[in-house]
């Protein structure tokens, strides 16, 4: 992607200056391009931000593990920029920990597939793990390092909304220790999945919005009376296909509606086969509220809502 040169460079020139992860990341923040449209959430205001894109059918799209492709890899601060600038999105990230009980953006248990490194993340230290420079999806070298869950929580606060997804040996309280700690309660939904893991996650911290995945909208009750508030969790319906009887009992409960296009198998693929764009607004049309795509650019382009969207976060922050 050619827009990468133009500010590869620069970063890769402040990276020699760094002498600490936390300064690694704060360094280069203003050499990445502004956000598109930033989904600065008021405190508080994340509950009410997803009700009035629901409200509005405004679709959101997530950019699955930070909006990958040639020249920025995986679960990066700067792919992330580099996906923000082009649309507002939320954006997914896989947390890991390291030997030193660290937690860093990661999603595989080694190092192998997307760095330089070897072995197993859970057996190296975080300054080990970012001494190593990640590959994109074709192997490439970048002039990037994996940064810690604090750091990219830095950065999208203000900018985005990060979806967390959880990897063993990672737990609930570790990653919510980090959330806390930069203050981004209001810019996080933690992918619980399980309806156990978001009860878990209220009673640690209820101001918390969760994703959990639920075969019916009764599953709620049942959440709520162990003190789930409902008002807080969004419900993943899967990569296989939308649920639109399902969408509408949820919808009628006001809780928003996820639904994943990515994966080999997934609906990215047929429509990057087909070009057939408008898939994306059919599935919306279906009830969803929020597409977890590996093409995120190309979908938020297609669904063309980024100025309801604007309207939403300008709602929430009156």
């Amino acid at each position: 992607m050619n827009k990468v040169f133009g500010w590869m460079a620069a970063i890769a020139l402040l990276a020699g200056g760094c002498s600490g992860a936390r300064d690694w990341a704060t360094t280069r923040e203003g050499a990445l391009p502004a956000p598109a449209l930033p989904l600065a959430i008021a405190p508080g205001g994340l509950p009410a931000f997803f009700q009035c894109a629901l409200r509005e059918k405004a679709t959101l799209v997530s950019a699955h593990r930070g909006g990958p492709e040639d020249g920025f890899p995986e679960n990066a601060i700067e792919t992330i920029a580099d996906s923000l600038a082009d649309a507002p999105l939320l954006v997914e990230i896989d947390i890991a920990t390291t030997a030193d009980g660290q937690l860093a953006l990661m999603h595989d248990d080694t190092l192998d597939r997307t760095t330089t490194g070897t072995g197993p993340i859970a057996a190296q230290t975080l300054q080990s793990v970012q001494s190593y420079a990640l590959e994109d999806a074709d192997g490439d070298d970048t002039a990037f390092r994996a940064p810690s869950l604090a750091e990219a929580l830095a950065f999208i606060k203000g900018r985005s909304i990060a979806q967390l997804d959880i990897k063993r040996p990672t737990t609930i309280a570790d990653i919510l220790r980090v959330v806390e700690e930069v203050g981004a309660e209001d810019h996080v939904v933690l992918l619980a999945n399980t309806a156990e893991n978001a009860i878990l996650a209220h009673r640690i911290n209820p101001r918390l919005m969760v994703s959990v995945g639920v075969r019916s909208a009764d599953e709620l009750d049942a959440m709520a009376a162990q003190g789930v508030d409902l008002t807080r969790v969004i419900v993943w319906t899967g990569t296989r296909a939308p649920n639109p009887a399902l969408n509408a009992a949820l919808a009628a409960r006001n809780i928003p509606v996820s639904f994943g296009t990515l994966g080999r198998n997934g609906v990215d693929i047929e429509i990057e086969r087909s070009g057939d764009v408008a898939r994306y607004q059919a599935i919306a049309d279906q009830g969803v509220a929020i597409i977890a795509s590996d093409r995120p650019e190309i979908a938020a382009r297609a669904l063309n809502d980024q100025a309801r969207i604007g309207a939403c976060v300008a709602a929430q922050a009156r």
